[in-house]
C-alpha cells in the first residue's frame, strides 16, 4: 500500500467508500451554516462543553451521576459547598476525599484504604439498588428490584 503524498484519498458517505474527488465527498467537506464550527473557547480537546447543564432526571440523593458531589456529599451534609484553590472551585468533598486517602497512604495504612474502596463501593451499589427499586426498574444478576 503506497502511503505517500499522492496516495488517493477515501471518504465514507452513508457506509460507501467513495474517493475525495467525488462531488460527493467534496460537497460533504463543505461546511454548512447550520453546523456552527467550535470555537477555542467551547471545544477544548475535541469535547463539545454545555454552557447550561442540566442534571438527570429521577436520580435519588444528591441528583446528577457523580456520587461523590451528590450522595457521598449530602450524607455529609456538605453538598454545592465548594474550595477555591488556585483559582479552580473544587467541591468540598473531593478535598476530604484527597486529603483522608492521602493521610492514609503516607501513614502506610494500605489495608485501610482497600476498607474505604469497599465501604465506597458497597455503598454505590445500595444506592443504585435504592434508584432502581424507585424506579420500578430490574437490578441484580436475576434481574429483579425487589
Amino acid at each position: 500500500i503506497f502511503c505517500g503524498p499522492s496516495a488517493a484519498m477515501v471518504v465514507i458517505i452513508n457506509g460507501e467508500i467513495v474517493p475525495d474527488n467525488d462531488p460527493r465527498a467534496k460537497a460533504a467537506a463543505k461546511p454548512t451554516a447550520a453546523a456552527p464550527r467550535p470555537t477555542a473557547a467551547g471545544n477544548r480537546g475535541g469535547i463539545q462543553h454545555n454552557a447550561t447543564p442540566t442534571a438527570p432526571t429521577g436520580q435519588a440523593g444528591g441528583g446528577g451521576t457523580n456520587i461523590l458531589t451528590g450522595e457521598v456529599a449530602t450524607a455529609f451534609g456538605i453538598q454545592g459547598k465548594t474550595v477555591k484553590i488556585s483559582d479552580n472551585e473544587v467541591p468540598l468533598v473531593y478535598c476530604i476525599v484527597v486529603g483522608l486517602l492521602a493521610l492514609l497512604f503516607l501513614t502506610g495504612n494500605g489495608e485501610m484504604i482497600k476498607m474505604v474502596m469497599a465501604v465506597f463501593m458497597a455503598f454505590y451499589v445500595y444506592t443504585q439498588y435504592q434508584k432502581a427499586k424507585a424506579a420500578g426498574q430490574p437490578f441484580g444478576p436475576f434481574g429483579t428490584a425487589t
